[in-house]
């Protein structure tokens, strides 16, 4: 698919179908004993999939699991700079299934990317958030969850001048960049002004969806030794891993 051919979509529908998509999708990947990193890196591909690429969602909601093996195998993929130059056959063969090669062209080196660096900053903005010393960065972000507008995202109205766009700034920081891209995490999307997001775009869905895990996964991300009440094991050793992921 060239630049050209892609369709354009208002940022204001691009939102509300973040918005719409997310309760589904997070509801069908928080299952019992899923590790934070590929629930995180689930929904970040299913709603980059249905909202940015217009991708129909039942082809993803009826095959979860080959979505959990894909994003995985692309998290390794993107992580190691010296990889291979492409995926294993069996994930390029899934890959092809929802985005044909005849409509998608440079999925790896063009496509994908933007999304890899999403769900990283998605990841890496809820452990933040739900740290003991962030709690008011946690409010904020549910305020910005509850009044999803562009005057919100940047603006404070708690003590500490915290906005939702100055706490994605500071994630954005602190994460290296994603390996193979060999470009700063916030480096501009290859294919702006088409389907794909621009950098801002990209900031705004990290919050966006980074504001609705926090919000209703309220009370999993337990802070203590152990699994979770809910059996979510998203426990101190849990985030502490992820940290370690994403540093």
């Amino acid at each position: 698919m060239t630049e050209s051919s892609i369709p354009q979509i208002n940022e204001v529908n691009r939102r509300k179908a973040f918005i719409r998509e997310s309760e589904p999708a997070i509801a069908q990947y928080l299952t019992p004993g899923i590790d934070f990193a590929s629930f995180i890196r689930c929904i970040s591909f299913r709603l980059f999939l249905v909202v940015f690429l217009e991708l129909n969602a039942s082809l993803l909601t009826s095959d979860p699991e080959n979505v959990r093996l894909v994003t995985q195998a692309l998290y390794e993929f993107y992580e190691d700079a010296e990889a291979k130059s492409t995926l294993p056959a069996e994930m390029l063969n899934i890959l092809e299934r929802w985005l044909p090669a005849s409509q998608f062209s440079n999925l790896l080196d063009h496509i994908l990317p933007t999304y890899e660096t999403l769900w990283r900053i998605v990841a890496a903005t809820v452990v933040h958030c739900e740290d003991d010393g962030n709690r008011d960065c946690r409010g904020v972000m549910l305020d910005f969850r509850d009044n999803p507008k562009d005057i919100q995202y940047t603006s404070s109205y708690r003590d500490g001048d915290w906005s939702a766009s100055a706490i994605i700034n500071r994630v954005v920081e602190s994460l290296p960049p994603v390996a193979r891209t060999k470009s700063p995490t916030t480096s501009k999307s290859p294919f702006t002004g088409g389907n794909l997001p621009t950098q801002d775009e990209t900031l705004k869905a990290a919050a966006l969806v980074a504001s609705q895990v926090i919000g209703q996964v309220t009370g999993r991300l337990s802070k203590g030794s152990g699994p979770s009440h809910d059996g979510y094991p998203w426990d101190g050793r849990e985030m502490v891993m992820m940290n370690a992921v994403l540093s």
